[in-house]
């Protein structure tokens, strides 16, 4: 099979968690089949992690100040390299690639996959659409894709809803999982941030409405009541960084807080290894590949019930699961981390043990060749 897969960057410069599935899934694809990514040249590392077979192909198009012109210049650039290669699929994720996809269908019958990683909607941290250029590409891929992959059951419910799609079209697969070869540094953020001996509470990823940071910070304020040895550690950037640290301050949680901004891709597991407890208090989050990397290092996990990773773990064994926009339970659950270490050492490890057992990059590739596979008219060797 000679599939092109619709990239936007690579995990040493992720912005998100649809470039570490990019990397990983065609990583894993390539090496059984042909499989080339593209990229913006823009979006280029300076230094290019491994991925077996993939043949890369950095798209030079022009980055401009409007997102959306952006994404088609981006998308122009990959019709003029590839308009008369032949592929089985193009694959698309979001809707950064689907007028690329779209036209190379029409051009050349290349059948294309959609995957769904988020929703406009959903970042913006909203239950509804609304009409936009954004809502306007989503709508076209939905609509106009031969299939639809998306990450979690919560995702192709909501897809199903909203967009009014038949379900059979829609797929869900999970994201993968890695087993670090070897445990991050349990102590970095102490020797970094020089926390002390204080717990260490974490959030990583972006500072955006869909994320619920507000509500770990208000969560933060209930906790210190009761456990003052603790310091709450926020890893990332966004649009709200700064409106972030001004509701800090107006908490009144001084240096019990720490924004440690954006950190590179190798101090990722160290931050991680380094957290006595990890929260994701997202309003949405489709899967959610952060609350897997902390499984990673057996760290104990409070997710909302927005999370797609945690869709079928137990609560209570495998995590703890708390509801969303609730600072109250998300304290709650912390505390109830904190003071019972054999608990919290119980669900870090039975954590650990699901991911493992359950999401692999090579169980997540299978279920996608099972999708092209599913394709009408379409006869694929795999």
């Amino acid at each position: 099979m000679k599939l092109l897969m619709i990239g936007w960057g690579l995990p040493q410069n992720t912005s998100g968690g649809m470039d570490t599935y990019c990397r990983n899934i065609c990583a894993e694809m390539s090496k059984e089949h042909e499989v080339y990514l593209t990229i913006p040249k823009f979006n280029l590392p300076d230094e290019i992690e491994d991925m077996g077979n993939v043949c890369l192909v950095p798209i030079d198009s022009e980055k401009k100040k409007d997102m959306v012109e952006t994404v088609l210049e981006y998308n122009k650039k990959i019709v003029e390299a590839f308009s008369e290669e032949v592929f089985d699929i193009v694959h698309v994720n979001d809707w950064l690639g689907v007028m690329a996809a779209n036209r190379l269908k029409e051009c050349v019958k290349t059948p294309f996959v959609f995957t769904i990683h988020s929703l406009e909607y959903m970042r913006r941290g909203t239950d509804r659409r609304e009409k936009c250029d954004l809502d306007f590409l989503e709508h076209m891929g939905i609509r106009n894709s031969d299939a639809i992959i998306t990450v979690s059951k919560l995702m192709k419910k909501e897809i199903a809803e909203k967009f009014d799609v038949k379900p059979e079209k829609i797929h869900a697969v999970h994201n993968g999982f890695l087993v670090p070869e070897t445990p991050g540094d349990s102590g970095y953020i102490r020797k970094k941030h020089k926390t002390g001996n204080d717990r260490i509470v974490l959030y990583i990823g972006r500072l955006q409405k869909q994320k619920g940071v507000e509500y770990f910070i208000k969560a933060a304020g209930e906790i210190l009541k009761e456990r003052q040895d603790t310091t709450f550690v926020i890893a990332g950037f966004g649009i709200f960084e700064k409106s972030l640290k001004k509701f800090s301050d107006m908490m009144k949680l001084g240096n019990k807080t720490v924004f440690a901004g954006k950190i590179a891709n190798e101090e990722l597991l160290p931050y991680y290894a380094s957290a006595d407890v990890f929260v994701s208090p997202s309003l949405w989050e489709p899967f959610g590949l952060t609350i897997t990397e902390a499984m990673s290092q057996k760290v104990p996990v409070v997710a909302t019930d927005m999370a797609g990773a945690v869709e079928y773990m137990e609560d209570g064994k495998d995590v703890i699961r708390v509801k969303a926009r609730s600072s109250d339970a998300i304290a709650s659950a912390v505390i109830k981390l904190l003071n019972d270490e054999k608990l919290a050492k119980e669900i870090g490890n039975k954590g650990f043990e699901y991911c493992k057992k359950n999401f692999s990059w090579k169980k997540c590739a299978e279920k996608t060749l099972e999708v092209y596979k599913s394709i009408q008219g379409l006869n694929l060797n795999l």
